[in-house]
């Protein structure tokens, strides 16, 4: 349940990011890119309780019952750490100048073309960081999963939570807090081993 929530929560945030990112950075539009990068940034800001509450206010009602359902799950992880892709891609945008994309245009590729052959790998190295950043956060998140799990949906954060808790079972807990160490330190190897191949082979 974590992995899965983890992965589909990493790829929905960074694919949404990196849009995001490319108005602000590229369209420039005089109100709707301010507008949109403070949008983006409030969900930092707001508790995990806070959030959850909010979700469960809105989703509690036909036609758009969420509540209990795994996708409220995803929602909230979704809209919590989508700052941490948009800002990752923000950065990794501004060191790719626009003249590449607009040469790209000019010889009769189309925008679409030049953004996933052209911008997307260039981009690569910043999407990685943040999407790594944010499987970290969403596995660990817990201040919006205590509100918003129900069983069978279960992350392992409520399992440690629960665990922890009086006349529990804490050798559960410290089990599924070594898995979770595992998960987490992982994906951080890899993303040192990356950013250090990287180095090398760019010095």
């Amino acid at each position: 349940m974590t992995l899965s929530l983890g992965i589909a929560g990493t790829l929905a945030a960074t694919a949404i990011g990196l849009g995001i990112a490319y108005v602000i950075i590229r369209k420039r539009y005089r109100i709707i890119a301010p507008a949109l990068s403070l949008t983006v940034m409030m969900p930092y800001v707001i508790p995990g309780t806070v959030l959850g509450i909010g979700l469960i206010m809105m989703f509690n009602k036909a036609p758009l019952q969420l509540t209990g359902t795994w996708f409220i799950l995803l929602l909230a992880y979704l809209i919590r750490n989508l700052p941490f892709t948009v800002k990752a891609s923000e950065a990794a945008l501004r060191r790719v100048h626009p003249a590449l994309e607009e040469a790209a245009i000019s010889l009769g590729a189309r925008p679409f073309r030049v953004f996933f052959t052209i911008t997307a790998p260039l981009v690569l190295a910043g999407a990685v960081t943040g999407a790594t950043l944010t499987f970290l956060h969403i596995v660990t998140e817990l201040s919006s999963t205590i509100v918003l799990y129900r069983p069978p949906w279960k992350p392992m954060t409520a399992v440690i939570f629960e665990n922890t808790l009086v006349d529990a079972d804490f050798g559960v807990s410290a089990a599924q807090t070594i898995l979770l160490m595992l998960i987490i330190y992982i994906p951080l190897y890899f993303i040192v081993r990356y950013g250090q191949i990287r180095g090398n082979s760019g010095g």
